[in-house]
């Protein structure tokens, strides 16, 4: 699901193409232990049409439980993540 970005990019080799979105294209999220862990994040910007400009991408690092804990959305988004796990490798062991 694309993300507006705050200034688009406009790619210089072809004029005029606005990227106004933006298109994670890369998320993991390590969970060492209930105190150690990181989640990475890579993005590109993406044009009304589905192109993406992965010449560009932007990349992301952070400590996960900082980040659970300084971001409401992120702790909320993070428990409905693991209330799924199950779900899901009880779903990928049926196929």
């Amino acid at each position: 699901m694309p993300v507006p970005l705050e200034t688009p990019y406009v790619r210089p080799s072809v004029a005029g193409k606005s990227f106004p979105s933006q298109f994670f294209t890369d998320f993991a999220v390590n969970a060492k232990s209930p105190t150690e862990g990181d989640i990475f994040i890579q993005s590109v910007p993406m044009a009304d049409d589905g192109e993406l400009a992965t010449e560009i991408p932007t990349t992301t690092r952070c400590n996960l439980w900082d980040a659970i804990a300084a971001i409401p959305d992120a702790a909320l988004a993070f428990q409905a993540v693991m209330k799924a796990l199950p779900q899901v490798e009880a779903w990928a062991k049926a196929q």
